[in-house]
């Protein structure tokens, strides 16, 4: 399932919002190299918001007018902070799938989860992810987050000893999850485009969380430019939201894969992805640094800050 979100992804939260029809959504999508849709199918245990719009009608209307996209259904849990019960949230998400078959459901776990109830290993994120994983299969289950764990996650590095208390238990879900949609919202942030994105696998790798990545981009506020050096650093990403996204960045998508494409820096940017994946695993450090160094001077621009703070690190030390 490792590429079951690669390409381009669009979220819908709800298609009322839109003012178009269904098949108009997706038709945009497709002529502008969308490969398919994140449609919220579920609302914690119920298929409504608050206002009765109801979220499982709107999956199943996406599926049926689908035509070769691929529609992926994700739900918002909510857990004890709102009086829900985890296992419940999984348990009706899932019973309620089981017509559509989908090929990977998404779990969106945000501020609700950050409680002792919601956070804590062994108690209700576990339940939620094994509950599910139970139902659908370990690779079909992927989660939704905020994408750096130093700010929000609930366990330290060691993955033992706790970082905060109302943290985020990203080690649970991510042993019971096969990918991660990390939210790397950069339009309000000073670090945006491919350095948002170098940072954010910086820290899921210095905390030992080595699922795939593919991240959720904010679709406004953001440049053409910035879409397509994301396109052009990952695998896949989705853009949040369909109704929010702008004219730029409908075109960014439309010729993002000539971009990825041309890129150029594919095997090198494989073998810096395993360089930083044996440093958060443990590898000596002063080894990496010494394999680094045979490439100064043939390095894309966009990783130059990553040998440049590694280079000032082992500075003077042979």
């Amino acid at each position: 399932m490792t590429e079951a979100l690669n390409g381009a992804f669009v979220w819908v939260w709800r298609h009322d919002w839109h003012g178009e029809p269904v098949r108009s959504t997706l038709s945009r999508c497709r002529d502008h190299g969308v490969r398919g849709v994140l449609v919220r199918a579920w609302n914690g245990e119920r298929a409504s918001a608050p206002d009765g719009y109801n979220f499982l009608a709107q999956y199943e209307d996406y599926v049926h007018a689908a035509d070769g996209l691929v529609v992926v259904p994700w739900t918002y849990v909510y857990g004890p902070a709102l009086g829900n019960d985890p296992a419940r949230e999984a348990e009706t998400f899932a019973e309620a799938l089981r017509p559509f078959d989908p090929p990977l459901v998404v779990v969106d776990i945000e501020h609700e989860g950050e409680s002792r109830e919601y956070g804590g290993r062994g108690a209700a994120t576990v339940d939620l992810f094994e509950r599910l994983a139970d139902r659908f299969g370990r690779d079909a289950v992927a989660f939704s987050s905020y994408d750096l764990p130093s700010r929000h996650g609930l366990l330290a590095p060691d993955g033992l000893s706790i970082q905060r208390r109302d943290g985020i238990d990203y080690q649970a879900m991510a042993e019971r999850s096969a990918l991660a949609l990390p939210q790397v919202y950069f339009a309000d942030r000073a670090t945006r485009g491919a350095a948002a994105i170098r940072r954010m696998r910086l820290d899921w790798a210095s905390y030992g969380l080595k699922l795939p990545l593919r991240p959720a981009i904010q679709g406004y506020g953001v440049s053409a430019a910035e879409v397509r050096e994301v396109r052009a650093l990952v695998p896949g990403l989705s853009l949040w939201r369909y109704d929010l996204i702008e004219p730029p960045v409908w075109r960014a998508l439309a010729d993002g894969a000539a971009v990825a494409a041309v890129d150029g820096w594919a095997a090198f940017r494989a073998e810096h992805e395993k360089f930083l994946a044996e440093l958060g695993a443990g590898a000596d450090a002063m080894r990496l640094a010494n394999r680094l160094a045979a490439r100064v001077g043939s390095i894309p621009p966009d990783l130059l800050p990553d040998y440049t703070r590694l280079n000032a690190h082992f500075a003077g030390r042979g």
